[in-house]
């Protein structure tokens, strides 16, 4: 039976971040699932993905076989006692109530006014479960990164946004044989080739949109257009996303987790358990934080920094009026975040790149899980 849960106040209202639901944004290979981890450990209801495309038609069975099969390791990640969707109530014969195959990619964009009933009614139904189950929901998204503002716009909950050293997580896609990340990645840039924050790429490097009647045919087109794309053009629309991501972010979280620096620095990452547990009634231990090293590069530094330029620059002339207009809720003392965090905050704000990108250092140490 629904709750108040599932009827979000007017915008206007306030959210009590101690008790509200907790969304937690991240892009691909950000350190996500070990923060997902941790709540699902403590006294969350925390759901893996909610827009994940396997959600449309995977029964309880076969994600529970999949998990059996080292789908944790494979993926290197930090060990789980269930398999992952194990909150979703899905039905028997496969799929997630009121899920749609639009919810993964063809709405990866969506403006904060814009209403869509179905979106909205698919989430105020996990919240609802997660009510039934007496535990305060959670929600890790991977595919949320420019609908952040309606997300904002539309539910009642406290949003976090995790951010990775971009260098350090297209090392990580492109790690992977089956370039499952690269692809989606150009897929997204496809899908989104409409929004307003994507024409800037578009101009400089146009991805055409590809659409099938399943996420998986349209995972396979772009597999085959990927080649077409030079590693550094590969590169470039990963960075374009990731610098769109930062500022969604810092445009409409609550808190920015900069996993990167509470790994390397003790003091930012007491700070952000302290303000985890204090304003969001969400006490977490980030102790054992271990994101892996790469000590070398797949692309020369030059060549990459050459893209982070040509990014930052189009990217911040184009946009940089739009952002000044909705950064007014930004507080850079929130959250402990890295100086390099900042200055590109700046420089898109300011409306013209830096001379250089800023360097990201690395966590040192062996290849952990990530």
């Amino acid at each position: 039976m629904l709750n108040t849960l599932i009827d979000p106040p007017p915008a206007s209202a306030p959210r009590v971040l101690e008790t509200a639901p907790l969304f937690v944004h991240t892009l691909w290979r950000t350190g996500g699932t070990y923060v997902w981890n941790k709540l699902r450990r403590g006294a969350f209801w925390a759901y893996h993905e909610p827009f994940h495309e396997l959600l449309l038609t995977a029964r309880p069975d076969q994600l529970e076989a999949q998990f059996q099969d080292n789908f944790s390791g494979r993926l290197r990640h930090p060990e789980t006692e269930r398999q992952y969707f194990h909150e979703f109530p899905a039905a028997p014969t496969g799929g997630v109530p009121f899920f749609a195959k639009s919810f993964s990619y063809d709405d990866y964009w969506l403006p904060e006014t814009h209403a869509h009933p179905a979106l909205r009614h698919y989430l105020q139904h996990l919240l609802s479960h997660a009510a039934d189950q007496g535990r305060r929901p959670a929600a890790k998204f991977c595919r949320s990164a420019l609908r952040l503002g309606w997300l904002r716009q539309n539910f009642p909950a406290a949003h976090w946004g995790l951010l990775r050293a971009p260098r350090a997580q297209w090392e990580s896609y492109l790690s992977f044989a089956g370039k499952y990340f690269t692809t989606a990645t150009l897929l997204v840039a496809g899908k989104t080739a409409h929004a307003p924050v994507m024409q800037p790429l578009q101009a400089a490097l146009p991805v055409p949109r590809l659409d099938a009647e399943t996420v998986a045919e349209e995972l396979q087109a772009y597999a085959h257009l990927l080649p077409h794309f030079e590693l550094d053009q590969q590169y470039f629309v990963f960075y374009y996303l990731w610098l769109a991501f930062l500022m969604e972010t810092a445009a409409a979280t609550d808190l920015i987790l900069d996993l990167d620096l509470i790994q390397a620095d003790a003091g930012a990452r007491q700070a952000l358990e302290a303000r985890c547990a204090e304003v969001f009634a969400a006490p977490l231990d980030f102790a054992d934080i271990h994101l892996p090293a790469y000590s070398q590069l797949s692309q020369p530094a030059e060549e990459l920094q050459r893209v982070e330029a040509a990014v930052l620059a189009c990217f911040s002339r184009e946009l940089g009026d739009s952002y000044r207009a909705r950064l007014t809720r930004f507080d850079p003392a929130a959250a402990p975040l890295s100086s390099a965090y900042r200055r590109l905050i700046d420089s898109v704000l300011a409306g013209r790149p830096l001379p250089a990108p800023p360097a990201f250092s690395f966590p040192a140490g062996p290849r952990p899980v990530d």
